[in-house]
């Protein structure tokens, strides 16, 4: 069991340095911002909206397992 212990808080004291490492790198660190510009062409602007095919009802499966009419259609 001393073992085990052991390892669990040589994990404990891993994660607690990378958490420590972690929290100085937000700290010290801090981001660059620029704007950006970006050129969008007229064509791509004045394309119409591609308008998908229309959405009907979900068809109703069929109650027929083995594909073959009931005895009053074969009539």
């Amino acid at each position: 069991m001393p073992t085990l212990t052991r390892l669990i808080i040589l994990l404990a004291v891993i994660a607690a340095c990378i958490y420590g490492l972690m929290l100085a790198l937000v700290k010290t660190v801090s981001p660059v911002t620029s704007e950006i510009t970006i050129r969008v062409p007229a064509n791509k602007m004045l394309q119409q909206p591609h308008d998908p095919a229309p959405v009907g009802p979900a068809p109703v499966p069929s109650p027929y397992t083995d594909g073959e009419p009931e005895a009053e259609d074969a009539e």
